[in-house]
């Protein structure tokens, strides 16, 4: 397996981890959150596809939902795509973590 695909497994698992630690800590002030623990990982999937098949990807020429894909793109580039959603998601995340921010959604005064 290619280093950058279990380097960004790594990330990806790394922000579900905490995500789920967070949500196992505040759950009992919101049990709602059992829809958010299935959908964390489907944000990573995303940047994980672009990553892991950003060459394949890049190939592609042909119709797409909002018109028709002419030219060929490197596959560095949307390998790089893919890096920057997913060190955005897993920032963003971490940033509202450290915050306190998670914790405190539907808290009641």
């Amino acid at each position: 397996m290619k280093r950058d695909r279990v380097i960004a497994l790594a990330i990806a698992l790394l922000g579900s981890g905490l995500f789920y630690a967070v949500v196992i800590v505040h759950w009992h002030e919101n049990p709602r959150r059992a829809l958010s623990i299935l959908f964390l990982p489907v944000l990573f999937l995303f940047p994980l596809g672009l990553i892991w098949f950003g060459d394949e990807l890049g190939e592609y020429t042909g119709p797409v939902s909002r018109g028709y894909i002419t030219q060929k793109s490197p596959g560095c580039l949307v390998k790089l795509m893919g890096w920057i959603f997913l060190v955005a998601i897993t920032g963003v995340f971490l940033s509202l973590t450290m915050a306190g921010s998670l914790g405190a959604v539907g808290r009641r005064p």
